[in-house]
């Protein structure tokens, strides 16, 4: 089989879903869509794999299957057998952590009973609280669990795993939590995703605004040595500064620290051509080149706000709202047209939120990750061009390396991705099926 690069995963093998299903994937590349109808178990199919990949266990339990078993690219594996040593002590594990909640159990009689079990150990500590509770396991199956870790650590090393539920699973999990449905329907979700993103801008926006007058200072101390060594500015140094648009806003940046009068005779100097001709000028163009340096280090950060604007416009603009992103103040709004006030993240339609809350866990982050991507019916709450857009604009940002996405919308897929998505029956087989029973 040919991989694509940055292929992750290869196969997915879970055994007896439901007690019945048993359900065996094949990634020819670093993308799968399965089609599906509701009711198929395909959400339950992208829980076993999410819960597997970052080591949740007692999520899992709650989950009707036999094993799991997932094949990266690298030929490693790693599987998890109800049956297995560290299924058996998470098991237990939870079984003696729901007894310690719902019993008046004193310390005596928990570690009496805890200590019973073939599992565990021994006690490592307990608060007074008890809701918080140290165990130790036996080694060998200690050495089962470690083995299995490293070897997802190793898969996984600089990836995040971002998991995209439906709003109809987080609307169940938060009931679970005692939300009322009059609270969910508020958009109490969707305000947390909003100032998650306001959260990512602004961090943003304080990062290139502190790294700009950190490195101002710096450029100041060089200055200081070049004047007293002697200031050689090379034919580069010139060139380098006739970006007038980037010279424009590394003075902007600048803010307080060069005075206004300042900012307008270095304009006119370099709008004149002055700037460029007269020697007088060579400690300035030696000053102004080092600025330019400065922006050069930003650049990064700033081609991703760039991005995270272009791409998200691409939705925005349909309903007359765009992003503006305002480089020299280094300050991100949303305007309903151009000659409008800014609006609010939260004024924005869900659909509109969840476009936005995606591109920015993706573009506004800091950490050179790539990450792996598993989406349950991302047609909800979008339009039809939206949907026909959004996984091609996911993988076009190059930071996801592998995307596992289950819908029953053919406009999802209505695009280049079309030869990624398969039917999800033809991945499982019955049971009764395998055994040569009629089922």
């Amino acid at each position: 089989m040919l991989l694509m690069e940055g292929q992750k995963i290869v196969r997915i093998i879970i055994s007896k879903l439901f007690g019945t299903d048993n359900i065996d994937i094949n990634f020819e590349g670093y993308v799968k869509i399965l089609i599906s109808e509701n009711g198929t178990g395909k959400t339950t199919i992208l829980n076993v794999v999410y819960y597997t990949l970052t080591n949740n266990f007692e999520k899992l339990l709650e989950i009707n299957f036999e094993s799991v078993e997932i094949q990266f690219a690298s030929g490693k594996k790693i599987k998890i057998n109800r049956q297995n040593d560290v299924f058996k002590y998470y098991n237990d594990y939870a079984r003696f952590k729901n007894e310690l909640k719902m019993n008046d159990l004193s310390f005596g009689q928990f570690l009496k009973r805890i200590q019973s079990s073939y599992y565990i150990k021994d006690v490592k500590g307990m608060n007074k609280s008890r809701k918080k509770v140290g165990l130790n396991i036996n080694n060998e199956y200690a050495d089962n669990f470690e083995s299995y870790r490293k070897n997802l650590d190793t898969e996984l090393t600089d990836i995040e795993i971002l998991y995209f539920p439906t709003f109809r699973r987080i609307e169940e999990d938060l009931n679970k939590l005692g939300v009322s449905n009059r609270q969910i329907d508020d958009g109490t979700l969707i305000k947390f995703g909003m100032a998650d993103v306001e959260n990512r801008i602004e961090a943003f926006r304080k990062s290139i605004s502190d790294s700009t007058l950190a490195l101002f200072s710096e450029v100041n101390g060089v200055m200081l040595t070049q004047l007293v060594d002697g200031i050689n500015v090379t034919e580069s140094m010139r060139e380098s500064i006739k970006n007038i648009d980037a010279l424009q806003v590394v003075l902007d940046r600048t803010g307080k620290f060069l005075p206004s009068g300042y900012k307008y005779n270095i304009q006119h100097l370099m709008n004149s051509g002055e700037l460029y001709r007269n020697p007088k000028y060579d400690t300035l163009v030696f000053f102004l080149s080092n600025l330019i340096k400065l922006y050069d280090q930003q650049r990064e950060k700033d081609n991703a706000i760039k991005k995270f604007v272009e791409v998200c416009n691409c939705y925005l603009e349909i309903s007359g709202k765009r992003f503006e992103y305002d480089e020299s103040s280094v300050k991100i709004t949303i305007k309903q047209d151009k000659h409008s006030e800014p609006i609010e993240l939260r004024s924005l339609s869900s659909g509109e939120k969840q476009i936005v809350s995606l591109f920015a866990r993706l573009y506004l982050n800091f950490e050179e990750k790539k990450f792996l991507i598993i989406f349950d019916e991302p047609e909800l709450s979008l339009s039809v061009e939206w949907q026909k857009r959004l996984l091609p604009d996911i993988l076009d940002s190059q930071k996801c390396i592998f995307m596992f996405a289950v819908t029953h919308s053919p406009f999802i897929f209505d695009n280049e991705l079309d030869k990624f998505a398969r039917g999800l029956d033809q991945y499982v087989t019955y049971v009764n099926e395998e055994n040569g029973q009629n089922g």
